[in-house]
Formats: structure tokens, sequence, C-alpha cells
């Protein structure tokens, strides 16, 4: 599963779209462009409008949002954690403190360490990650200097060579779809 999601309002309750809509979602927005897509959550085509954010199908607009996610390492993957971890994680880290968390991915609860970007859990550090800086610089199509908690002081992003570059280290990077 990808690091970012596109979820869509049904009532009061916010939807995740799916796969296929999902790619095709994130491919326009990458392209700054509105259009029809085809996709199972809204058979027959839905227009999908970002000067609204709304995907319109059968006469009626639904308020659609780009949702980014945590990911963990997990050996050489990056696997996404369950929507529990996930919003305990975003809350934490928009009120930058680390604490304990519980969640279905690590059950029994784990500790999410922002010092070290890392979830503990039975005595073992997990990475992890959350790209938002990094997915506007590709979406932006640009290389540029970030600040993050990983790479203090900054970091340069190359695009051109696919590399974060940090203490005359060029740290090798992927962009998941």
């Amino acid at each position: 599963m990808a690091t970012v999601q596109w979820i869509y309002a049904n009532g009061s309750e916010w939807v995740s779209l799916d796969i296929t809509a999902q790619q095709q979602i994130e491919q326009l927005w990458a392209h700054h462009s509105s259009a029809w897509i085809n996709c199972r959550t809204f058979p027959g085509g839905a227009y999908v409008d970002f000067d609204v954010m709304e995907i319109k199908f059968q006469d009626y607009g639904y308020a659609i949002a780009r949702r980014l996610q945590w990911i963990y390492a997990n050996g050489s993957n990056w696997v996404t954690l369950d929507i529990t971890g996930q919003q305990q994680i975003e809350q934490l880290w928009s009120n930058h403190s680390s604490a304990w968390i519980n969640c279905r991915t690590f059950p029994g609860g784990a500790y999410v360490d922002f010092d070290s970007m890392e979830i503990k859990f039975n005595n073992y550090g997990y990475a992890i990650a959350r790209q938002q800086q990094i997915e506007q610089l590709w979406s932006n199509h640009s290389s540029a200097w970030i600040n993050c908690r990983t790479f203090p002081g900054g970091a340069y992003v190359d695009f051109d060579s696919m590399e974060i570059k940090f203490n005359n280290y060029g740290y090798a990077i992927a962009r998941r779809c």
C-alpha cells in the first residue's frame, strides 16, 4: 500500500477509495489535472475535481482528501500501520511528543520514539517514516533542502541521483506507488 491514501467523505465518515481509484487520482494529482476516472467505488465513472477537492458521481460531489500514511520498516519492506496506529502516531507527531500507542499492528503496545524515528516493540526498533516533505518536492519536480528529525540540521533531497544527502553521505531513496 502506498504512503499516500485518497479518501472521500461519505456522510460523517471518511472512506478509502479502491486501489484503482487511488492510483488514478494520485496520477492526476501529480500532473495537477482534474479528469474522469473509472473505478469500483464509483461504477460508470466519476469526475475528480481538484479545484473544489471533490469527486463527482451521479450529480453529487463528495469531498476528497489526500492522507499521508505512517509506514515502518519490516526487514527490507515498508509496511503500512493499521488505521488506529496511523491516527495515534499522527497525533503524537502533531504534539511533538513520543509515547506509547496501542494498535493491531503491535499488539500489547509499542513506544513511538521520534528522536530515533522508531517504533519500539518487543525489544526491537522498527524505523518509521512520514513522507510529507519529500512527497511535496516530488509533486513539484524539484530537489531541495529539508528539515526533519531523521537528519538533524537538514538534508538535501536530490531526485537526479535519487538520494538524500546528509553529512557527506548519499542515502538511496525510492518512491513507493
